[in-house]
């Protein structure tokens, strides 16, 4: 599905708005460079990991109210700026959503976890959420860089590509089609 400039969670088709964090029991997995920079956000902003802690643990015990969708706390799919055919011509462009939690500490950032969904065989069912990125946190209002979020997500796909084809055996991962 390439994306175009103007569109939003509305006009995204009901299946794409679907996701195993909605579910009870996923299970979850990080790249390695997320899992640096979950450790990292806990160093500067306990309260902002507490909170992407908290929803991924809601994610697996109860799984997340689909009606909170794009909300304060998570929106997926995400990605709807991101260039399919410029940046994914040779591989199908990963499905991303996000979590999310505010900067606190008196900073204006808002911090994204994002994340694919995976499974163990190309037709099977979503059987695995794999945390890809932790960015830098984007800031608000005036701060707020959207071709840098862009760019954000182009990163954490291609991490969650990466991951998922140094698997043993190899992993698929959902995607916008």
């Amino acid at each position: 599905m390439p994306q175009s400039r103007g569109r939003g969670l509305a006009s995204v088709p009901e299946h794409l708005r679907q996701s195993r964090i909605h579910t009870p029991g996923c299970d979850w997995e990080y790249t390695d460079d997320c899992a640096v920079e979950l450790r990292e956000l806990k160093r500067i902003d306990r309260d902002a990991w507490e909170v992407l802690a908290a929803l991924i643990l809601d994610a697996i015990d109860v799984g997340l109210d689909a009606g909170d969708n794009g909300g304060g706390t998570y929106t997926v799919p995400v990605g709807w700026h991101v260039d399919q055919r410029r940046h994914f011509s040779r591989k199908t462009m990963p499905w991303l959503g996000e979590l999310k939690a505010e900067g606190t500490r008196g900073k204006q950032i808002d911090y994204r976890l994002y994340f694919l969904e995976t499974r163990s065989a190309p037709d099977g069912e979503t059987d695995l959420v794999l945390g890809s990125s932790r960015p830098g946190g984007k800031g608000v209002a005036g701060d707020y860089n959207p071709a840098g979020q862009t760019g954000d997500m182009v990163k954490a796909m291609w991490r969650g590509i990466k991951w998922c084809e140094a698997q043993d055996p190899v992993r698929s991962w959902h995607t916008w089609d």
